[in-house]
C-alpha cells in the first residue's frame, strides 16, 4: 500500500480535496459525497460515512472536529451536486496538476481507507482492485 506523505496532505487539503473525495466514493459508493463551505471560492471536499463521520485524507472527522476545522459550515447538499461544485472549485485551485492529482488520488484510496480505526479486515482495499478467484 502507498503512504500518505505530507505533500499528500498538502495537495488534498490545498485544492485537490475533490478530487480525492470522488476516487474514494468511486471505490466505496456507500461514502456520501460531500463538502463545507465558508464563503470563499475553496471550501474542502470529503466524504461521510455511513455513520456520521467524515474521511478526508487526515483521518476520520467528527461533525463537530469538522465545524471547528475552520473549512466552514456544510454546504447545502451532499451528493452529486456539491461535488460537482467543489470539483469546479478544485480545477481553479490545482494550477494545472489535475490529472496528475486524479492518479495519485486513487493510488491512495487504500491509505485513506485505512485510516478508518474500525473498518474491518480486508474491507480496507476499493473493489475495483480485487480480483476475483
Amino acid at each position: 500500500m502507498i503512504a500518505i506523505t505530507p505533500q499528500d496532505v498538502k495537495d488534498f487539503t490545498s485544492g485537490g480535496c475533490s478530487l480525492l473525495a470522488e476516487a474514494i466514493h468511486a471505490a466505496r459508493p456507500e461514502y456520501v459525497l460531500a463538502c463545507f463551505w465558508a464563503g470563499r471560492p475553496c471550501g474542502h471536499a470529503f466524504v461521510k460515512l455511513p455513520d456520521g463521520r467524515y474521511l478526508d485524507i487526515t483521518g476520520v472527522h467528527t461533525h463537530r472536529e469538522m465545524l471547528d476545522s475552520g473549512w466552514g459550515r456544510p454546504g447545502k447538499h451532499h451528493g452529486r451536486r456539491s461535488i460537482t461544485t467543489a470539483h469546479y472549485t478544485s480545477a481553479l485551485c490545482v494550477n494545472g496538476r489535475q490529472a496528475e492529482l486524479e492518479f495519485r488520488a486513487r493510488l491512495l484510496v487504500p491509505a485513506v481507507l485505512a485510516l478508518i480505526p474500525d473498518l474491518p479486515t480486508g474491507r480496507n482495499i476499493p473493489a475495483v482492485n480485487r480480483r476475483t478467484p
